[in-house]
């Protein structure tokens, strides 16, 4: 019985410390969209142009962009530049 009982004690610490002691990693949905915030700097250079009423974000970019990534462009674009309060407009320029 008091074997039994030690076993059981000697199992119960051992896990408890086990899972405690190692690097849990992110999950992969939010690691991957980590990334891809910061990537499109890598292959987008983008300026803006202040009219007044609105502002014409200029965004020079890579060849062949698919719509998918167009829009999160705009939706990138959108949340750098909304400290202007203004309406945002958009000139997609081939680097």
């Amino acid at each position: 019985m008091k074997s039994i009982f030690l076993l059981l004690i000697i199992s119960f610490l051992t896990s408890c410390s086990a899972t405690h002691n190692h690097y849990h990693y992110p999950d992969n949905k939010k690691s991957k969209n980590h990334i891809k915030k910061h990537r499109y700097n890598e292959f987008m250079n983008h300026s803006y142009i202040d009219y007044g009423t609105h502002i014409v974000v200029v965004v020079k970019h890579k060849h062949r962009l698919s719509k998918n990534e167009r829009q999160k462009m705009k939706k990138w674009c959108r949340n750098h530049y909304r400290h202007h309060n203004k309406q945002i407009k958009f000139k997609f320029i081939l680097n």
